[in-house]
């Protein structure tokens, strides 16, 4: 039953983490997949290791402690301490050597970005940010749901409106916020670039169901904070195509 137990409470971490990068209506490509496999090992050692590696340092040492002059037992608590710090280290080892791997490749990858080797927050399906011309070109053809479905972006397409949010939400809404949209700093410097050259186009990657949800509320909640003159002088610095789509 523990065993049970601790099975399910891990499903249920990994699902809320958003292991898998592609679930957001996308087909999934090659640059998914390393995403995947870095997903995977930073779930390991960041929400498994630490809490499994305290339990069984915990339990090594009540033994040694316990051992009412035990040599057996001492020594077993001892092993199990020792097995563990080989573990970790095996673990981080494998942590370090794999994340390298996985930028290595991705560097011959399309749409592949990371930040560094180390905590890589791979992005996929970023625009090619060369092609903002071609692509302006063909904002007039996108449909009214695409618009919808973009307009509350421009809730954080710039930092001044990622202050704005800050001053007008509690410091927990806005952590839940950025829970919510699993954006990573380099996802919301593509949101922002795409923003600023008028790349509507490549907007329509990151408008996925939850952040549309997640970025409609927060615009609620701006509405309904902030004084009425600044909140229009708010809502006029967003694209007038984008305006009559947000929640009145």
């Amino acid at each position: 039953m523990v065993a049970l137990s601790v099975v399910l409470f891990f499903a249920q971490t990994a699902a809320a983490a958003g292991l898998v990068p592609c679930s957001g209506g996308y087909d999934c490509t090659l640059c998914d997949l390393l995403k995947l496999i870095v997903n995977i090992a930073n779930f390991m050692v960041k929400d498994v290791l630490p809490p499994l590696a305290g339990l069984l340092f915990l339990i090594g040492g009540i033994m040694m402690v316990v051992s009412a002059g035990s040599e057996e037992r001492y020594k077993k608590g001892k092993q199990v301490l020792v097995n563990t710090a080989i573990g970790v280290v095996i673990v981080l080892g494998s942590w370090v050597i794999v994340n390298t791997i996985i930028v290595t490749l991705g560097k011959n990858v399309d749409t592949f970005q990371a930040d560094s080797w180390w905590n890589p927050n791979i992005s996929c399906r970023v625009p090619n940010l060369s092609n903002y011309s071609s692509q302006q070109q063909q904002t007039q053809q996108l449909t009214s749901q695409q618009l919808a479905a973009e307009a509350p972006l421009f809730v954080i397409d710039d930092q001044q409106a990622m202050q704005t949010l800050q001053t007008y939400m509690s410091p927990q809404e806005y952590q839940d916020l950025q829970s919510r949209l699993n954006l990573s700093s380099q996802d919301l410097q593509n949101i922002q670039s795409l923003a600023s050259a008028g790349n509507y186009t490549g907007l329509l990657s990151y408008a996925t169901p939850s952040r549309v949800a997640a970025l409609t509320d927060a615009y609620i909640t701006l509405k309904e904070r902030m004084p009425a003159a600044e909140f229009q002088s708010y809502v006029n610095q967003i694209p007038a195509q984008y305006r009559t789509y947000l929640p009145k």
